[in-house]
């Protein structure tokens, strides 16, 4: 079986992914947590690393 292409390049920062200061603010007031602390999850290299490179946790 052959594949139409070799291989597929995503760019997520500002492109695919955006994350809106205002939507993110909500939801850490929603649950109650300090501001910024989604955010600054999403984004810790301990979580993105494995998750931008296709590994678990």
């Amino acid at each position: 079986m052959t594949s139409p292409f070799d291989a597929v390049l995503c760019d997520f920062d500002g492109v695919l992914r955006f994350h809106d200061p205002k939507v993110q603010s909500r939801i850490d007031q929603a649950y109650g947590l300090a501001p910024g602390t989604v955010l600054k999850t999403a984004l810790s290299p301990a979580l993105m690393g494995p998750a931008s490179r296709g590994g678990g946790p």
